[in-house]
Protein backbone atom coordinates (compact mmCIF):
# COMPACT_ATOMS: atom_id res chain seq x y z
CA UNK A 1 0.00 0.00 0.00
CA UNK A 2 1.01 3.63 -0.48
CA UNK A 3 1.29 5.60 2.73
CA UNK A 4 0.97 9.21 1.60
CA UNK A 5 1.24 10.52 5.15
CA UNK A 6 4.77 9.25 5.70
CA UNK A 7 5.65 9.04 1.99
CA UNK A 8 6.43 5.34 2.01
CA UNK A 9 5.37 2.08 0.38
CA UNK A 10 4.34 -0.76 2.68
CA UNK A 11 4.42 -4.29 1.22
CA UNK A 12 3.11 -7.40 2.95
CA UNK A 13 4.30 -10.54 1.17
CA UNK A 14 5.71 -13.97 1.97
CA UNK A 15 7.58 -14.32 -1.30
CA UNK A 16 8.46 -11.53 -3.66
CA UNK A 17 11.21 -10.25 -5.87
CA UNK A 18 12.52 -6.69 -5.87
CA UNK A 19 12.89 -6.93 -9.65
CA UNK A 20 10.93 -4.22 -11.49
CA UNK A 21 9.70 -2.55 -8.33
CA UNK A 22 9.92 1.21 -8.79
CA UNK A 23 8.36 4.23 -7.20
CA UNK A 24 8.06 7.81 -8.36
CA UNK A 25 6.96 10.83 -6.35
CA UNK A 26 4.78 11.66 -9.34
CA UNK A 27 1.59 9.93 -8.22
CA UNK A 28 -1.78 10.43 -9.86
CA UNK A 29 -1.22 8.55 -13.10
CA UNK A 30 0.92 11.16 -14.85
CA UNK A 31 3.37 9.97 -17.53
CA UNK A 32 6.93 9.61 -16.30
CA UNK A 33 10.32 9.36 -17.91
CA UNK A 34 10.83 5.95 -16.31
CA UNK A 35 12.21 6.68 -12.89
CA UNK A 36 13.51 10.23 -12.47
CA UNK A 37 10.16 11.50 -11.24
CA UNK A 38 9.88 14.09 -14.03
CA UNK A 39 6.81 13.82 -16.27
CA UNK A 40 6.77 14.80 -19.93
CA UNK A 41 3.93 15.66 -22.29
CA UNK A 42 3.80 15.89 -26.06
CA UNK A 43 2.95 19.12 -27.85
CA UNK A 44 2.10 18.70 -31.52
CA UNK A 45 2.62 21.77 -33.72
CA UNK A 46 1.61 22.17 -37.36
CA UNK A 47 1.23 24.95 -39.92
CA UNK A 48 -0.80 25.30 -43.09
CA UNK A 49 0.46 26.63 -46.38
CA UNK A 50 1.79 30.17 -46.41
CA UNK A 51 4.03 30.11 -43.36
CA UNK A 52 5.63 28.04 -40.64
CA UNK A 53 5.61 27.44 -36.91
CA UNK A 54 8.72 26.84 -34.84
CA UNK A 55 9.37 24.36 -33.40
CA UNK A 56 7.35 22.23 -35.79
CA UNK A 57 6.12 18.67 -35.25
CA UNK A 58 6.03 16.83 -31.93
CA UNK A 59 8.05 18.05 -28.98
CA UNK A 60 8.29 17.04 -25.34
CA UNK A 61 7.67 19.43 -22.47
CA UNK A 62 8.29 18.77 -18.80
CA UNK A 63 5.46 18.77 -16.29
CA UNK A 64 5.01 22.31 -14.92
CA UNK A 65 7.36 23.76 -17.53
CA UNK A 66 6.74 26.09 -20.45
CA UNK A 67 7.31 26.08 -24.19
CA UNK A 68 7.09 28.94 -26.66
CA UNK A 69 6.11 28.71 -30.33
CA UNK A 70 6.76 31.30 -33.03
CA UNK A 71 4.47 31.73 -36.03
CA UNK A 72 5.93 33.34 -39.16
CA UNK A 73 4.03 34.02 -42.42
CA UNK A 74 5.73 33.79 -45.81
CA UNK A 75 6.08 36.91 -47.93
CA UNK A 76 2.69 37.83 -49.34
CA UNK A 77 0.83 36.01 -46.56
CA UNK A 78 -0.48 36.95 -43.14
CA UNK A 79 -1.36 34.96 -40.05
CA UNK A 80 -5.05 34.09 -40.30
CA UNK A 81 -5.49 32.31 -36.97
CA UNK A 82 -3.74 30.18 -34.36
CA UNK A 83 -5.61 27.30 -32.75
CA UNK A 84 -4.52 25.93 -29.37
CA UNK A 85 -6.17 22.65 -28.47
CA UNK A 86 -8.69 23.41 -31.20
CA UNK A 87 -9.65 26.86 -29.90
CA UNK A 88 -8.70 30.17 -31.51
CA UNK A 89 -6.26 32.46 -29.71
CA UNK A 90 -6.26 34.98 -32.55
CA UNK A 91 -3.69 35.86 -35.20
CA UNK A 92 -0.76 35.86 -32.79
CA UNK A 93 2.87 35.59 -33.86
CA UNK A 94 3.97 33.91 -30.62
CA UNK A 95 2.30 31.63 -28.08
CA UNK A 96 3.64 30.19 -24.84
CA UNK A 97 2.31 27.12 -23.06
CA UNK A 98 2.85 27.81 -19.37
CA UNK A 99 2.62 25.46 -16.36
CA UNK A 100 2.20 22.45 -18.65
CA UNK A 101 0.19 19.62 -17.09
CA UNK A 102 -1.22 17.84 -20.16
CA UNK A 103 -0.63 17.23 -23.83
CA UNK A 104 -1.44 20.07 -26.24
CA UNK A 105 -1.77 20.89 -29.92
CA UNK A 106 -1.11 24.16 -31.74
CA UNK A 107 -1.97 24.89 -35.36
CA UNK A 108 -1.23 27.97 -37.45
CA UNK A 109 -3.27 29.04 -40.48
CA UNK A 110 -2.27 31.66 -43.04
CA UNK A 111 -4.06 33.70 -45.68
CA UNK A 112 -2.74 35.14 -48.92
CA UNK A 113 -2.83 38.91 -48.76
CA UNK A 114 -5.29 40.29 -51.27
CA UNK A 115 -6.92 43.58 -50.38
CA UNK A 116 -7.10 45.33 -47.02
CA UNK A 117 -7.24 43.77 -43.55
CA UNK A 118 -10.54 43.74 -41.67
CA UNK A 119 -12.28 41.90 -38.88
CA UNK A 120 -15.91 41.34 -37.96
CA UNK A 121 -17.36 43.25 -35.03
CA UNK A 122 -19.88 41.84 -32.58
CA UNK A 123 -22.69 42.69 -35.00
CA UNK A 124 -21.01 40.79 -37.83
CA UNK A 125 -20.09 43.92 -39.80
CA UNK A 126 -16.74 44.44 -41.48
CA UNK A 127 -14.37 46.84 -39.73
CA UNK A 128 -11.41 47.76 -41.92
CA UNK A 129 -8.14 48.39 -40.09
CA UNK A 130 -7.14 51.93 -40.95
CA UNK A 131 -3.52 51.90 -39.88
CA UNK A 132 -2.24 49.11 -42.12
CA UNK A 133 0.89 49.25 -44.25
CA UNK A 134 2.39 47.01 -46.90
CA UNK A 135 6.12 46.56 -46.40
CA UNK A 136 8.11 44.04 -48.37
CA UNK A 137 5.03 42.05 -49.31
CA UNK A 138 3.87 41.71 -45.69
CA UNK A 139 0.88 43.64 -44.36
CA UNK A 140 1.50 45.18 -40.93
CA UNK A 141 -1.49 46.17 -38.82
CA UNK A 142 -2.85 46.35 -35.29
CA UNK A 143 -6.07 44.46 -34.61
CA UNK A 144 -8.10 43.94 -31.43
CA UNK A 145 -7.03 40.91 -29.44
CA UNK A 146 -8.93 37.74 -30.28
CA UNK A 147 -10.22 38.94 -33.66
CA UNK A 148 -9.57 36.95 -36.81
CA UNK A 149 -8.22 39.20 -39.55
CA UNK A 150 -9.35 38.65 -43.13
CA UNK A 151 -8.63 40.54 -46.35
CA UNK A 152 -10.90 42.11 -48.94
CA UNK A 153 -10.93 45.01 -51.35
CA UNK A 154 -12.99 48.04 -50.32
CA UNK A 155 -13.27 50.31 -53.38
CA UNK A 156 -14.99 53.69 -53.17
CA UNK A 157 -16.57 55.58 -56.04
CA UNK A 158 -17.00 59.26 -55.25
CA UNK A 159 -18.31 61.27 -58.18
CA UNK A 160 -16.51 64.48 -57.21
CA UNK A 161 -12.90 63.26 -56.95
CA UNK A 162 -12.31 62.12 -60.52
CA UNK A 163 -9.35 64.14 -61.78
CA UNK A 164 -8.79 65.75 -58.39
CA UNK A 165 -5.13 66.15 -57.40
CA UNK A 166 -5.77 64.32 -54.09
CA UNK A 167 -7.67 61.35 -55.53
CA UNK A 168 -4.91 58.85 -54.69
CA UNK A 169 -4.80 60.04 -51.09
CA UNK A 170 -8.57 60.14 -50.80
CA UNK A 171 -8.79 56.58 -52.11
CA UNK A 172 -6.22 55.51 -49.51
CA UNK A 173 -8.04 56.93 -46.48
CA UNK A 174 -11.58 56.11 -47.62
CA UNK A 175 -10.84 52.52 -48.60
CA UNK A 176 -9.47 52.06 -45.09
CA UNK A 177 -12.51 53.97 -43.78
CA UNK A 178 -10.35 56.46 -41.94
CA UNK A 179 -12.56 59.10 -43.55
CA UNK A 180 -15.98 58.84 -45.16
CA UNK A 181 -17.69 61.02 -47.69
CA UNK A 182 -20.29 63.69 -47.06
CA UNK A 183 -22.80 61.26 -48.52
CA UNK A 184 -22.82 57.91 -50.32
CA UNK A 185 -21.23 59.15 -53.57
CA UNK A 186 -19.75 62.54 -52.66
CA UNK A 187 -16.54 63.22 -50.76
CA UNK A 188 -16.45 67.04 -50.98
CA UNK A 189 -12.64 67.21 -51.31
CA UNK A 190 -12.51 71.01 -51.20
CA UNK A 191 -14.44 71.30 -47.97
CA UNK A 192 -12.29 72.46 -45.09
CA UNK A 193 -11.44 70.27 -42.12
CA UNK A 194 -12.60 71.57 -38.74
CA UNK A 195 -10.98 71.12 -35.35
CA UNK A 196 -13.89 68.87 -34.41
CA UNK A 197 -12.87 66.31 -37.04
CA UNK A 198 -9.53 65.67 -35.32
CA UNK A 199 -10.87 63.94 -32.16
CA UNK A 200 -13.53 62.16 -34.20
CA UNK A 201 -10.86 60.74 -36.49
CA UNK A 202 -8.30 60.08 -33.75
CA UNK A 203 -10.63 58.32 -31.35
CA UNK A 204 -13.77 57.07 -33.01
CA UNK A 205 -12.11 55.55 -36.05
CA UNK A 206 -9.31 53.63 -34.38
CA UNK A 207 -9.16 50.70 -31.96
CA UNK A 208 -9.54 50.51 -29.03
CA UNK A 209 -11.75 53.64 -29.23
CA UNK A 210 -13.63 52.78 -32.42
CA UNK A 211 -17.27 53.66 -31.86
CA UNK A 212 -16.55 55.91 -28.86
CA UNK A 213 -18.75 59.02 -28.98
CA UNK A 214 -16.48 62.03 -28.44
CA UNK A 215 -19.28 64.57 -28.74
CA UNK A 216 -19.84 64.70 -24.98
CA UNK A 217 -16.14 64.51 -24.11
CA UNK A 218 -14.69 67.33 -26.24
CA UNK A 219 -16.07 70.88 -25.73
CA UNK A 220 -16.17 71.88 -29.40
CA UNK A 221 -19.63 73.13 -30.32
CA UNK A 222 -19.32 72.08 -33.96
CA UNK A 223 -18.37 68.53 -32.89
CA UNK A 224 -21.92 67.86 -31.78
CA UNK A 225 -23.21 68.63 -35.25
CA UNK A 226 -21.13 65.92 -36.96
CA UNK A 227 -23.14 62.67 -37.16
CA UNK A 228 -21.62 59.36 -36.16
CA UNK A 229 -20.82 57.12 -39.13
Amino acid sequence: MLDTTDNQIIIWAQKFSTYAIGYSSNSGGLPSDGGSGVSYYTIKASAGGGGNISPNGSASAAYGGSKTYTVTPDSGYSILDVLVDGKSVGAVSSYTFADIKQAHTIQAAFAKISGLPYYLNDSGNKVFIGFASDKGGAIKYIAPRGKTVLFASNPKDFADISGHWAKTYIDFVTQRELFVGTDSNMFSPNQGMTRAMIPRFSLEKQPPYRGYDTRSAVPFSELRSIPLR
